[in-house]
Protein backbone atom coordinates (compact mmCIF):
# COMPACT_ATOMS: atom_id res chain seq x y z
CA UNK A 1 0.00 0.00 0.00
CA UNK A 2 1.39 3.71 -0.79
CA UNK A 3 2.47 5.55 1.81
CA UNK A 4 0.51 8.18 1.13
CA UNK A 5 -1.42 6.67 3.45
CA UNK A 6 1.02 7.94 5.81
CA UNK A 7 0.73 11.35 4.47
CA UNK A 8 0.98 14.60 7.28
CA UNK A 9 -2.65 15.01 6.73
CA UNK A 10 -4.23 11.56 7.57
CA UNK A 11 -1.44 11.49 10.81
CA UNK A 12 -3.03 14.65 12.27
CA UNK A 13 -6.38 13.39 11.58
CA UNK A 14 -5.95 10.25 13.00
CA UNK A 15 -4.36 11.24 15.71
CA UNK A 16 -6.96 14.45 16.45
CA UNK A 17 -9.35 11.89 16.44
CA UNK A 18 -7.85 9.23 18.26
CA UNK A 19 -7.38 12.53 20.93
CA UNK A 20 -11.06 13.37 21.26
CA UNK A 21 -11.86 9.94 21.17
CA UNK A 22 -10.11 9.19 24.48
CA UNK A 23 -11.40 12.18 26.24
CA UNK A 24 -14.86 11.27 25.26
CA UNK A 25 -14.41 7.23 26.57
CA UNK A 26 -12.65 8.86 29.41
CA UNK A 27 -15.38 10.56 30.65
CA UNK A 28 -17.61 7.90 30.35
CA UNK A 29 -15.22 5.51 32.44
CA UNK A 30 -14.35 8.74 34.63
CA UNK A 31 -18.69 9.04 35.31
CA UNK A 32 -18.82 5.31 35.48
CA UNK A 33 -16.44 5.28 38.21
CA UNK A 34 -17.67 7.98 40.08
CA UNK A 35 -21.25 7.28 40.10
CA UNK A 36 -21.24 3.50 39.63
CA UNK A 37 -24.96 3.34 40.79
CA UNK A 38 -26.54 5.78 38.20
CA UNK A 39 -24.36 4.32 35.96
CA UNK A 40 -24.47 0.59 36.15
CA UNK A 41 -27.62 -0.62 36.40
CA UNK A 42 -28.17 -3.73 33.95
CA UNK A 43 -25.93 -5.82 31.80
CA UNK A 44 -26.40 -3.73 29.31
CA UNK A 45 -24.49 -0.74 30.67
CA UNK A 46 -21.79 -3.57 31.41
CA UNK A 47 -20.96 -4.52 27.87
CA UNK A 48 -21.58 -0.65 27.27
CA UNK A 49 -18.79 -0.01 29.56
CA UNK A 50 -16.82 -2.67 28.35
CA UNK A 51 -17.08 -1.11 24.73
CA UNK A 52 -16.36 2.39 25.50
CA UNK A 53 -13.36 0.71 27.87
CA UNK A 54 -11.72 -0.86 24.63
CA UNK A 55 -12.41 2.44 22.59
CA UNK A 56 -10.20 4.08 25.55
CA UNK A 57 -7.41 1.97 25.29
CA UNK A 58 -7.31 1.82 21.38
CA UNK A 59 -7.57 5.78 21.26
CA UNK A 60 -4.76 5.97 23.65
CA UNK A 61 -3.24 3.22 21.52
CA UNK A 62 -3.97 5.37 18.36
CA UNK A 63 -2.45 8.45 19.40
CA UNK A 64 1.23 7.31 20.75
CA UNK A 65 1.70 4.68 17.63
CA UNK A 66 0.81 7.38 14.98
CA UNK A 67 2.57 10.16 17.06
CA UNK A 68 5.81 7.33 16.98
CA UNK A 69 4.93 6.64 13.26
CA UNK A 70 5.28 10.63 12.43
CA UNK A 71 8.25 10.80 14.41
CA UNK A 72 9.77 8.04 13.02
CA UNK A 73 10.21 6.05 15.84
CA UNK A 74 8.38 3.21 14.45
CA UNK A 75 7.10 1.85 11.01
CA UNK A 76 3.63 1.81 10.12
CA UNK A 77 3.84 -2.10 9.78
CA UNK A 78 5.70 -2.57 13.09
CA UNK A 79 4.16 -6.02 13.90
CA UNK A 80 2.85 -5.41 18.15
CA UNK A 81 0.72 -2.25 16.60
CA UNK A 82 -0.71 -3.96 13.62
CA UNK A 83 -1.77 -6.94 16.05
CA UNK A 84 -3.25 -4.53 18.52
CA UNK A 85 -5.28 -2.09 15.76
CA UNK A 86 -6.91 -5.68 15.05
CA UNK A 87 -7.41 -7.29 18.31
CA UNK A 88 -9.01 -3.80 19.05
CA UNK A 89 -11.20 -4.12 16.01
CA UNK A 90 -12.23 -7.35 16.45
CA UNK A 91 -13.77 -6.54 20.34
CA UNK A 92 -15.40 -4.03 18.90
CA UNK A 93 -17.11 -5.83 16.32
CA UNK A 94 -18.06 -8.43 19.39
CA UNK A 95 -18.96 -5.68 22.11
CA UNK A 96 -21.05 -4.02 19.45
CA UNK A 97 -22.94 -7.59 18.76
CA UNK A 98 -23.10 -8.39 22.56
CA UNK A 99 -24.52 -5.25 23.32
CA UNK A 100 -27.52 -6.38 20.60
CA UNK A 101 -28.11 -9.94 22.11
CA UNK A 102 -27.94 -8.21 25.32
CA UNK A 103 -30.74 -5.70 24.43
CA UNK A 104 -33.04 -8.19 22.49
CA UNK A 105 -32.50 -11.02 25.51
CA UNK A 106 -33.53 -8.81 28.09
CA UNK A 107 -37.28 -8.08 26.59
CA UNK A 108 -37.37 -11.27 25.43
CA UNK A 109 -36.54 -14.84 27.19
CA UNK A 110 -34.95 -17.50 25.18
CA UNK A 111 -34.15 -20.76 26.36
CA UNK A 112 -31.01 -20.71 23.59
CA UNK A 113 -29.56 -17.41 25.01
CA UNK A 114 -26.68 -19.38 27.27
CA UNK A 115 -25.68 -21.85 24.25
CA UNK A 116 -25.74 -18.19 21.88
CA UNK A 117 -23.39 -16.58 23.81
CA UNK A 118 -20.89 -19.60 24.45
CA UNK A 119 -20.37 -20.02 20.61
CA UNK A 120 -20.21 -15.88 20.83
CA UNK A 121 -17.27 -15.52 23.11
CA UNK A 122 -16.23 -18.77 21.57
CA UNK A 123 -15.53 -17.02 18.41
CA UNK A 124 -14.13 -14.36 19.73
CA UNK A 125 -11.50 -15.95 21.53
CA UNK A 126 -10.68 -18.15 18.34
CA UNK A 127 -10.52 -14.44 16.25
CA UNK A 128 -7.99 -13.18 18.73
CA UNK A 129 -5.76 -15.74 18.94
CA UNK A 130 -5.51 -16.37 14.97
CA UNK A 131 -4.53 -12.61 15.16
CA UNK A 132 -1.97 -13.03 17.34
CA UNK A 133 -0.67 -16.46 15.28
CA UNK A 134 -1.04 -14.24 12.43
CA UNK A 135 1.33 -10.96 13.20
CA UNK A 136 3.64 -12.95 15.10
CA UNK A 137 4.69 -15.30 11.88
CA UNK A 138 4.02 -12.48 9.15
CA UNK A 139 5.31 -9.09 8.74
CA UNK A 140 2.25 -6.52 7.56
CA UNK A 141 3.25 -3.28 5.53
CA UNK A 142 0.47 -2.06 5.46
CA UNK A 143 -0.05 -1.83 9.51
CA UNK A 144 -3.40 -3.91 9.09
CA UNK A 145 -3.07 -6.94 6.89
CA UNK A 146 -0.48 -9.95 6.57
CA UNK A 147 2.13 -9.97 3.65
CA UNK A 148 2.82 -13.93 4.00
CA UNK A 149 0.49 -16.55 3.36
CA UNK A 150 -1.35 -18.44 4.53
CA UNK A 151 -2.12 -15.81 7.12
CA UNK A 152 -3.11 -13.02 4.45
CA UNK A 153 -5.66 -15.79 3.31
CA UNK A 154 -6.62 -16.40 6.99
CA UNK A 155 -7.06 -12.86 8.15
CA UNK A 156 -9.43 -12.11 4.82
CA UNK A 157 -11.68 -14.96 5.80
CA UNK A 158 -11.52 -13.63 9.69
CA UNK A 159 -12.12 -10.08 8.37
CA UNK A 160 -15.16 -11.14 5.75
CA UNK A 161 -16.38 -13.11 8.69
CA UNK A 162 -15.85 -11.28 11.52
CA UNK A 163 -17.75 -8.09 10.20
CA UNK A 164 -20.39 -9.53 7.96
CA UNK A 165 -21.36 -11.79 11.31
CA UNK A 166 -21.47 -8.78 13.45
CA UNK A 167 -22.96 -6.76 11.22
CA UNK A 168 -26.01 -8.81 9.66
CA UNK A 169 -26.49 -10.12 13.71
CA UNK A 170 -26.33 -6.72 15.05
CA UNK A 171 -28.64 -5.34 13.08
CA UNK A 172 -31.21 -8.58 13.03
CA UNK A 173 -31.09 -8.27 16.82
CA UNK A 174 -32.10 -4.46 16.91
CA UNK A 175 -35.07 -5.42 14.18
CA UNK A 176 -36.37 -7.99 16.26
CA UNK A 177 -35.81 -5.28 19.42
CA UNK A 178 -38.04 -2.96 17.48
CA UNK A 179 -40.36 -5.03 16.37
CA UNK A 180 -40.93 -7.11 19.59
CA UNK A 181 -41.27 -3.72 20.97
CA UNK A 182 -43.55 -2.69 19.25
CA UNK A 183 -45.97 -5.49 19.18
CA UNK A 184 -45.64 -4.95 23.04
CA UNK A 185 -46.43 -1.47 23.47
CA UNK A 186 -49.60 -2.36 21.06
CA UNK A 187 -50.76 -5.28 23.03
CA UNK A 188 -50.47 -3.57 26.27
CA UNK A 189 -51.35 -0.45 26.73
CA UNK A 190 -50.88 -0.16 30.15
CA UNK A 191 -46.57 -0.72 29.00
CA UNK A 192 -47.36 3.19 27.96
CA UNK A 193 -48.53 4.77 30.97
CA UNK A 194 -45.88 3.14 33.03
CA UNK A 195 -43.38 4.14 30.97
CA UNK A 196 -44.69 7.73 31.50
CA UNK A 197 -44.60 7.66 34.48
CA UNK A 198 -40.97 6.38 34.97
CA UNK A 199 -40.03 9.43 32.36
CA UNK A 200 -41.68 11.79 34.90
CA UNK A 201 -44.03 12.52 32.33
CA UNK A 202 -47.87 13.35 32.85
CA UNK A 203 -49.74 9.45 32.91
CA UNK A 204 -52.82 9.93 30.74
CA UNK A 205 -55.73 7.31 30.15
CA UNK A 206 -56.28 9.01 27.17
CA UNK A 207 -56.63 6.98 24.11
CA UNK A 208 -55.23 9.51 22.01
CA UNK A 209 -52.45 10.96 24.16
CA UNK A 210 -51.46 7.00 24.87
CA UNK A 211 -51.09 6.21 21.29
CA UNK A 212 -49.37 9.22 20.73
CA UNK A 213 -46.47 8.21 23.14
CA UNK A 214 -46.76 4.88 21.92
CA UNK A 215 -45.90 6.07 18.65
CA UNK A 216 -43.13 8.24 20.08
CA UNK A 217 -41.30 5.22 21.88
CA UNK A 218 -41.40 3.38 18.79
CA UNK A 219 -39.29 5.98 17.05
CA UNK A 220 -37.20 6.12 19.61
CA UNK A 221 -36.31 2.45 19.88
CA UNK A 222 -35.98 2.62 16.18
CA UNK A 223 -34.01 5.29 15.87
CA UNK A 224 -31.53 3.85 18.45
CA UNK A 225 -31.47 0.89 16.62
CA UNK A 226 -30.43 2.15 13.58
CA UNK A 227 -28.00 4.22 14.59
CA UNK A 228 -26.25 1.62 17.11
CA UNK A 229 -26.20 -0.89 13.74
CA UNK A 230 -25.21 2.09 11.28
CA UNK A 231 -21.80 3.30 12.83
CA UNK A 232 -20.46 -0.47 11.82
CA UNK A 233 -20.90 0.45 8.36
CA UNK A 234 -20.05 4.21 8.34
CA UNK A 235 -16.85 3.64 10.19
CA UNK A 236 -15.51 0.03 8.41
CA UNK A 237 -17.08 -0.96 5.31
CA UNK A 238 -14.53 1.40 3.54
CA UNK A 239 -11.39 0.19 4.71
CA UNK A 240 -12.22 -3.17 4.50
CA UNK A 241 -13.96 -3.46 1.19
CA UNK A 242 -10.66 -1.46 -0.17
CA UNK A 243 -8.60 -4.28 2.21
CA UNK A 244 -10.67 -6.92 1.12
CA UNK A 245 -10.71 -5.85 -2.92
CA UNK A 246 -6.78 -5.52 -3.36
CA UNK A 247 -6.49 -9.48 -1.14
CA UNK A 248 -7.84 -10.25 -5.75
CA UNK A 249 -7.25 -7.54 -7.66
CA UNK A 250 -3.71 -5.95 -7.88
CA UNK A 251 -3.41 -2.60 -5.08
CA UNK A 252 -2.30 -0.22 -8.30
CA UNK A 253 -5.15 -1.37 -10.01
CA UNK A 254 -7.75 -0.35 -7.09
CA UNK A 255 -5.92 2.88 -5.37
CA UNK A 256 -2.32 3.43 -6.86
CA UNK A 257 -2.13 6.65 -4.74
CA UNK A 258 -2.85 5.12 -1.74
CA UNK A 259 -5.73 7.52 -1.25
CA UNK A 260 -8.66 5.77 -0.47
CA UNK A 261 -6.50 3.92 2.15
CA UNK A 262 -5.57 6.89 3.98
CA UNK A 263 -9.66 8.33 3.89
CA UNK A 264 -10.38 4.55 5.04
CA UNK A 265 -7.87 4.93 8.07
CA UNK A 266 -9.69 8.34 9.34
CA UNK A 267 -13.14 6.54 8.68
CA UNK A 268 -12.36 3.86 10.88
CA UNK A 269 -10.58 6.23 13.58
CA UNK A 270 -13.54 7.98 13.45
CA UNK A 271 -15.82 5.06 15.69
CA UNK A 272 -13.91 6.07 18.96
CA UNK A 273 -16.30 9.20 18.47
CA UNK A 274 -19.55 8.40 17.29
CA UNK A 275 -19.46 5.11 20.05
CA UNK A 276 -19.24 7.72 22.98
CA UNK A 277 -21.39 10.14 21.61
CA UNK A 278 -24.00 7.53 20.95
CA UNK A 279 -23.64 6.76 24.50
CA UNK A 280 -24.07 10.64 25.98
CA UNK A 281 -27.11 10.72 23.35
CA UNK A 282 -28.99 8.01 24.76
CA UNK A 283 -28.27 7.82 28.23
CA UNK A 284 -29.74 10.23 30.58
CA UNK A 285 -27.74 9.98 33.38
CA UNK A 286 -24.69 10.39 31.87
CA UNK A 287 -25.53 13.80 30.25
CA UNK A 288 -27.04 14.86 33.57
CA UNK A 289 -23.09 14.54 35.14
CA UNK A 290 -21.54 16.94 32.22
CA UNK A 291 -22.56 20.55 31.76
CA UNK A 292 -20.42 20.74 28.18
CA UNK A 293 -23.05 18.01 27.10
CA UNK A 294 -26.57 19.39 28.64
Amino acid sequence: MSSNANTPAVLVAEISLYSVGFFLNSCILFASAVFPKRMIRSQVDVITLALIAVNAIWSLGGMVTNAMIGLNIISQSDRANTAFTNISIILIFGFNLNLAMERFFQIRENRYAKIIYTVFYSITVICVVLIVWMFSTSPASNGIQPDNEPQATVWVIVAIFSYALSLVLTAWFYISTYLYSRRQFQAHPRLVTFLMKERGQEVSDDPETVALVRMSLERQVLIKCIALSSSLVFCYLPLLSLLIATTFVSTQTVDPNGYYYGVGLVFVALDVIVTPLLVFNFKKELRDVFIFWK
